[in-house]
């Protein structure tokens, strides 16, 4: 049972997050690695509150990392840390936004150096940026030729100073990672040459557990800030899982005819089953798993009962993410972002 629920009285289901689990997880990477950590808070912090995390982690995090500009204005406004905006903008309002409200912009073709150099031309502002480079994953960043001409650009202009160099593994194969780190050593000699102190820092999760050679001078830490490793990396790490989701019960019944929920399952006459609050619309995926696991509809989910009363009582829903992941056939970041929809955060210490 659930030690917060008895104290409130709501009918969406309740997330509980441990923000000393999320503490003691960040701390594991830091000493893991020896190097400064940015803690990805990103899509409100994996599902777990972006502001909250933050607020938790400072003092622990050097800085945090965000995926969009409105991420990074919210998290700005209850945070006077570092925080780094991964995706690069488009415009000059995205550019001035970022720059004005002390936000960190990732720079990953001229299009953007030549956008931010316009930019704090006219305003008379100065930028700091992360430049973004590319060793194989393709999403956003420069190839080496690329990357020097930014870097070039940015010096002899004198307005935009790049204070970082990141990239990301785009595989968990050490292998590819061992390739990529030849890439980024290749970048990291191309950006020091115009920028000597610049910081850089290639690794994730996933990269963290690679050893020293892949720490460089600081690691974004994300789905293992939350208590999980990648779903199809095996490995072992002392991480707590900071999020549990629990639903409450709403109606017991003995089945006498027809399926369960939208769904034509057939069972027993006589058989237990068991209504949660808990449906699609909360987070649990739309997909039909049978009784043992629930049948979904919008705001509600078919179990199928037993013998215990549970009636008005909370039952845990979500406790171990990558266990519903490979169920559902998804991974634990997708199940994690969902899994608080449409929660009731709790937060505590333990």
């Amino acid at each position: 049972m659930c030690a917060y629920c008895i104290r409130y009285s709501v009918q969406k289901v309740i997330a509980t997050i441990n923000l000393a689990g999320l503490c003691h997880n960040a701390r594991y990477f830091r000493r893991l690695t020896g190097v400064p950590l940015y803690a990805v808070i990103k899509a409100d912090g994996y599902g777990h509150g972006s502001v909250e995390t933050a607020q938790a982690l400072t003092g622990i995090a050097d800085g945090f990392a965000v995926a969009l500009l409105e991420e990074g204005l919210t998290v700005r406004a209850h945070c006077d840390s570092e925080v780094l905006v991964f995706t690069p903008p488009t415009t000059e309002q995205e550019g001035y936004l970022m720059l004005v409200n002390g936000l960190t912009p990732t720079v990953g073709g001229m299009r953007t150096a030549r956008l931010l150099d316009e930019l704090c031309k006219r305003s008379g502002m100065r930028a700091r940026v992360h430049i973004k480079c590319n060793t194989g994953m393709n999403r956003y960043g420069a190839d080496l030729p690329t990357l020097g001409k930014i870097c070039r650009f940015f010096k002899e202009s004198g307005r935009v100073e790049a204070v970082g160099l990141y990239s990301h593994l785009y595989l968990h194969d050490p292998l590819s990672a061992e390739g990529q780190r030849q890439r980024f050593l290749s970048a990291q000699r191309i950006c020091r040459g115009y920028f000597p102190r610049v910081k850089c820092h290639l690794s994730a999760t996933y990269g963290a557990l690679l050893g020293k050679a892949f720490a460089f001078d600081g690691v974004r830490i994300g789905l293992g800030l939350y208590g999980y490793l990648p779903d199809d990396v095996k490995a072992d790490a002392p991480l707590k899982k900071v999020m549990q989701v629990y639903a409450k019960c709403m109606d017991e019944r003995t089945y006498s005819y027809g399926g369960a929920g939208y769904t034509d399952i057939a069972i027993e006459k006589g058989g237990k089953m068991r209504t949660l609050r808990y449906g699609y619309a909360d987070g649990k995926a739309y997909k039909v798993g049978g009784l043992v696991y629930g049948t979904p509809c919008m705001d509600a989910c078919v179990c199928a009962g037993d013998k215990r009363r549970l009636y008005g009582r909370w039952t845990p829903v979500v406790t171990d993410a990558r266990e519903i992941a490979k169920r559902e056939g998804t991974i634990s970041y997708e199940v994690l972002c969902r899994a608080s929809a449409r929660a009731e955060r709790i937060y505590g210490y333990d």
